[in-house]
């Protein structure tokens, strides 16, 4: 049950970031590829502190 909740997690911020990735590059932004790793950094924050609320290991 855990790992389906966590995989269910992980293709949800897959499929955002995707879409977000598109905003992005419809607009100009100087600072595109310092925005990208702040959202994928931040992403990846959410979803291990997820996971250490669901226990699904010892953080």
């Amino acid at each position: 049950m855990y790992l389906r909740f966590y995989l269910d997690l992980i293709f949800h911020f897959v499929i955002n970031n995707s879409e977000q990735q598109s905003e992005v590059n419809n607009r100009v932004i100087p600072n595109q590829v310092n925005i990208n790793i702040q959202r994928k950094m931040n992403n990846l924050l959410f979803i291990l502190f997820m996971a250490k609320g669901k226990n699904l290991f010892y953080i």
